[in-house]
């Protein structure tokens, strides 16, 4: 009896199985999006904007963040549908890291891209100064000294 109690959960269990993996194929279950590849666009006191370039089926992307070389990464925030990602709560006078992982779901599975190359940004530089107009002179208003009848109340600028 020993031997048949084994026999039925080995069936039991292959049974199992090959319910759950009924109707996935072995394609279906090795395709994963391809590794996000993206570019840093513009950098301003408290945001980043990344340019991601969209692969086919994603359904959005996971932002990993770090500030500093080693700082532990963390999950930042989600985006989905998106060429441009916008990165919100930065400090001006910081070093961040950021890389990206593409996902897609099918029916009820989520499948995961490996994470993408790390991109450096930068602390905030702001932008050159804007060149001052420099203040024009203010001209003198001086009536002119011929004092004739045709001349009358004529003026001259002189700086």
């Amino acid at each position: 009896m020993n031997g048949n109690k084994r026999k039925l959960i080995i069936a039991l269990v292959v049974l199992a199985m090959c319910v759950s993996t009924a109707g996935v194929t072995c394609a279906d279950a090795a395709s994963r999006p391809a590794k996000p590849k993206f570019k840093m666009m513009k950098r301003t006191k408290k945001t980043a904007t990344l340019k991601v370039k969209n692969s086919k089926g994603v359904t959005g992307y996971r932002i990993y963040l770090k500030t500093g070389k080693k700082g532990k990464w963390k999950l930042h925030d989600f985006a989905l549908h998106s060429s441009k990602i916008k990165l919100t709560k930065l400090k001006p006078n910081k070093v961040y890291y950021v890389k990206l992982k593409a996902w897609k779901t099918k029916g009820h599975s989520v499948r995961l891209s490996r994470y993408s190359k790390t991109i450096k940004i930068g602390k905030y530089q702001s932008g050159q100064k804007k060149p001052t107009a420099s203040p024009m002179p203010t001209p003198s208003v001086s009536p002119i000294p011929d004092g004739g009848p045709a001349t009358e109340g004529a003026l001259t600028v002189t700086q």
